[in-house]
């Protein structure tokens, strides 16, 4: 991830050594085009969402939007379940005997 410029279909196959991976494996992985209409339903389903980077996240409907901080995302959360607390309707009081 440090290199973006280095990322290309060319150089995938370096990475998997980088990674240690069985080339015969990855080779075939790549060539077999079992899953591309999966892949291109996600992205098209992305492109529907606006979905404009990863990670992303939903968080009750909260869209949070590419790699975030602990705190930020704990923030987020917080607001979330505080703002969802206090829709609740609240409790009717016991009825009196």
């Amino acid at each position: 991830m440090a290199d973006q410029s280095s990322i290309d279909p060319n150089n995938f196959g370096v990475f998997a050594a980088q990674l240690g991976l069985d080339q015969t494996s990855f080779e075939s992985c790549v060539q077999d085009q079992a899953t591309q209409p999966v892949v291109e339903r996600d992205f098209e389903e992305g492109q529907r969402l606006r979905i404009d980077a990863t990670p992303y996240l939903f968080v009750n409907g909260r869209r949070v939007s590419g790699a975030v901080d602990y705190q930020f995302l704990h923030d987020v959360v917080a607001a979330e379940l505080a703002k969802a607390e206090s829709a609740k309707p609240a409790s009717p009081a016991p009825a009196a005997h």
